[in-house]
């Protein structure tokens, strides 16, 4: 296992050799996979399961194909220069909008939650989050069309929000005061997964900028990000945590919920594939065309929760499959590496146009795809979110014409 690890991050730094890019996708999957698996094997002293050696090799060649299909797809990619920037009216009346979305959406969607809270017979913020989770699990409706969608708008604005700041438009503490309903709102009604999404877009739009990011702008992401996770653990006391409990014991559950978390899909994947009888796969990459046609009658899509299965000593249980897990039951090794190869090539084209500058959209595409990479390792995040990037090309398409546009462009002497 650790030689297959080894041997993913050498495909990964000659990746970078290659592109000279350490943020290409081409570089970003093998090295999160080779991460990961040499961090499994580590861990076996602690308890955790082995990875069985005919997923170690599909890991690798499904990390070779997405590799090479991000290379080909940056490839592709003719160069141009950048669009003209956004005026610095743009930002502003982004930042008066996001305000005015709050004005109207927060106030329904705290109703609809303290609604949800009250069925199940407390106001109380844990109670309530916990109650809002075990719907979500359960596959029930928690927050109406109206407030889920303000919910969901937050974390494309608040991106571009980001990169408001990052030009200098914005300061940082309007974006953070903008930013705060809709986290909380998300991590309430939602968990703390798309908040970790959101902090990996944001890392990827940071590392896009020219300047080099240093040390006190990374620990801030990351501190973010370890944060919220640490949140929604506690919220819906995973871990048995109890928040009247000691400091240190909470941290130490917390610390453990995250390791648990980044180790248990490449070892469940591989225990499935070894006892396919240990429980029905219903994840599929095409699930959105599924839920589309599933009204008439044409398609049914699975649950998105699959049963538990043991990944290491004790009670350590999960649900958390990886990538693989939504091509390989239905496609066959054929399928899901070509799966993969076509994920690389899509990823690999958003993060050329990123790169060189490119609109709104490119950047908040190339964006979530970068955090996909590395959220490959938990679920498959490409395809089974195509309704999210519907949303997303569609504000980044309007919101330049709505707001003002771009600055014209001078005229050339």
């Amino acid at each position: 296992m650790a030689l297959i690890g080894l041997n993913l991050l050498l495909l990964a730094w000659l990746m970078g050799r290659l592109t000279h890019d350490a943020l290409h996708p081409a570089v970003g999957f093998p090295a999160v996979w080779g991460l990961v698996l040499l961090l499994i094997a580590a861990a076996q002293a602690w308890g955790y399961h082995a990875v069985a050696a005919p997923a170690l090799l599909l890991y690798l060649a499904g990390a070779a194909c997405f590799a090479l299909g991000a290379w080909q797809g940056a490839a592709v990619v003719p160069a141009q220069a950048p669009p003209a920037p956004l005026a610095p009216t743009f930002w502003r009346r982004l930042a008066w909008l996001c305000l005015a979305l709050h004005a109207l959406g927060l106030p329904l969607a705290w109703a609809e939650m303290q609604a949800i809270g009250a069925m199940g017979g407390s106001n109380d913020l844990l109670a309530l989050a916990f109650q809002l989770r075990v719907q979500a699990v359960s596959g029930e409706a928690t927050l109406g069309p109206v407030a889920g969608n303000y919910l969901v708008l937050g974390l494309i604005l608040i991106p571009l929000l980001a990169l408001g700041a990052l030009q200098r438009a914005l300061s940082w503490t309007c974006v953070a005061l903008l930013a705060l309903p809709w986290v909380a709102g998300n991590l309430l009604a939602n968990g703390r997964a798309p908040l970790v999404l959101l902090v990996l877009v944001l890392l990827y739009l940071r590392l896009l900028q020219p300047e080099r990011l240093r040390l006190r702008g990374l620990l801030v992401l990351v501190g973010i990000g370890l944060t919220l996770f640490a949140a929604g653990a506690v919220l819906v006391g995973k871990e048995g945590i109890d928040l009247a409990g000691d400091p240190a014991e909470i941290a130490a559950l917390v610390g453990k919920n995250l390791a648990d978390y980044l180790l248990q899909g490449p070892i469940l994947f591989s225990a499935w594939w070894e006892q396919p009888q240990l429980l029905v796969p219903s994840w599929d990459p095409l699930r959105v065309p599924c839920l589309a046609l599933q009204p008439l009658g044409w398609c049914e899509a699975g649950p998105l929760h699959q049963e538990y299965l043991p990944f290491g000593e004790g009670e350590r249980l999960g649900n958390v499959y990886s990538i693989y897990f939504s091509w390989l039951p239905g496609y066959g090794w054929a399928g899901a590496l070509a799966g993969l190869w076509a994920y690389g090539l899509w990823a690999g084209q958003h993060h050329q146009r990123a790169r060189q500058g490119g609109s709104l959209l490119q950047q908040l595409m190339g964006a979530n795809l970068a955090a996909a990479v590395v959220l490959s390792v938990f679920l498959d995040n490409f395809l089974p979110q195509l309704n999210f990037l519907a949303k997303l090309a569609l504000v980044a398409w309007a919101l330049p014409r709505l707001l003002g546009g771009r600055q014209e462009q001078p005229c050339p002497a």
